[in-house]
């Protein structure tokens, strides 16, 4: 009937309003951890000295 119909569209909407909300938090918590990982690299980046590698040559012996 008309009325099943409507309240099954009435719960679909509800579910796709509630899977919208907890798309969008976890949108927004991606967005946060990406934003810390920018900061962190670009910290260490400015702040870490570049390595620097040293090693004696092999020696030939004859």
């Amino acid at each position: 009937s008309i009325v099943e119909v409507t309240q099954q569209n009435a719960a679909l909407v509800e579910e796709a309003t509630a899977a919208s909300h907890s798309l969008s938090d976890q949108a927004r918590e991606l967005a946060r951890l990406v934003q810390r990982f920018k900061i962190e690299v670009s910290m260490a980046i400015r702040t870490d000295p570049p390595a620097v590698i040293s090693f004696d040559p092999p020696m030939i012996v004859s």
